[in-house]
């Protein structure tokens, strides 16, 4: 008979704040909560998405050593509507991305507004981790 590995979740947020159009937020000494094992999961959404449009990453966005998304990648690609449930929302490991090592891996993000903003907004990365529960 087979053992069925258990698992706990957490979502991670990364909250960033554009006050200003054409401006790159690039915040500095992030990393992934270091008690869970992997990112198995990304989504984002936007407090206003009608200023966000070409909003991109400034370079590649990575976790540890692994190159998620490359530069210029849109973020409303990783972005979905209210009409979409929770679990859904993100983009998942093995369909988008490979599971990559969360423990503590340092979070190399910047982002650049795609010049449409008319008033301040934010943007929320938010992590899927997990960790396996040992019995």
């Amino acid at each position: 008979m087979s053992e069925h590995k258990k698992y706990g979740y957490k979502y991670q947020v990364i909250e960033l704040d554009f006050a200003a159009i054409n401006t790159t937020e690039e915040p500095q000494s992030l990393s992934t909560d270091k008690d869970y094992d992997d990112v198995v999961g990304i989504a984002v959404s936007f407090t206003d998405e009608t200023q966000a449009p070409n909003t991109v990453f400034a370079k590649p966005f990575r976790i540890g050593s692994d190159d998620l998304f490359p530069d210029n990648y849109e973020l409303k690609m990783l972005a979905s509507s209210l009409a979409v449930g929770p679990p859904e929302k993100f983009a998942k490991a093995n369909e988008h991305f490979t599971p990559v090592p969360a423990k503590g891996s340092t979070i190399v993000l910047a982002v650049k507004d795609g010049g449409n903003a008319f008033a301040a907004y934010k943007i929320r990365l938010v992590l899927l981790l997990r960790k396996e529960i040992k019995e």
